[in-house]
């Protein structure tokens, strides 16, 4: 007789099974689960073969956790527990290595600071707002406007990019253009 409820091994088991099974059907929306930027336009097929590799990590995490639930394995669960949690935890520390931690560095080396608190002081005394509250962008001819991380988990081109294209209502829509690319090696510039 189990001591414990199958409840939470099954549950586990089951989420899993879903994400992975999940990310193999939509690959392109598991790097920004992941926390990786997308090295593509996910209509080309730019999405790597290892996010696959992934989607079937987790769903044979998943169906070993549901198999030790059914055989009433209580010990090999608490093992397969730790040794998931522990393969999330190296997830994590690779993506902070691999993107995050270069993204830091980058704005450190653009602002000339050494901390991230003296990285925001100084990224706040530049503005492209004028003194009445409106846009100064409309004065610059001619206009090339370039937004950094593209590619990057926080990044929405709707809030930075087009917000900015939008309010040069001076120029006629043929006349502005938007490249915005998710591939890695550009920064996400």
């Amino acid at each position: 007789m189990s001591t414990f409820s199958s409840v939470p091994a099954y549950l586990a088991g089951a989420l899993c099974i879903g994400l992975g099974v999940n990310g193999m059907i939509h690959p392109a929306a598991e790097y920004p689960r992941f926390g990786l930027p997308l090295e593509g336009s996910p209509e080309r097929g730019a999405v790597s073969p290892l996010i696959y590799l992934k989607g079937v990590r987790e769903t044979t995490y998943g169906l070993c956790l549901v198999a030790l639930q059914y055989q009433n394995q209580e010990t090999a669960i608490t093992t397969v527990a730790a040794v998931v949690s522990l393969a999330a935890l190296s997830d994590g520390f690779v993506v902070w290595s691999a993107v995050i931690l270069p993204q830091y560095i980058s704005v450190l080396q653009v602002t000339g600071t050494a901390s991230s608190a003296h990285a925001m002081r100084r990224m706040s005394g530049y503005t492209l707002q004028a003194p009445d509250g409106g846009q100064l962008l409309h004065q610059l001819k001619p206009l090339v406007l370039v937004t950094e991380a593209g590619s990057s988990f926080y990044f929405d081109p709707a809030t930075t990019t087009r917000k900015n294209q939008n309010t040069l209502s001076h120029l006629w829509g043929s006349t502005k253009g938007e490249w915005v690319t998710n591939h890695v090696v550009f920064r996400g510039l």
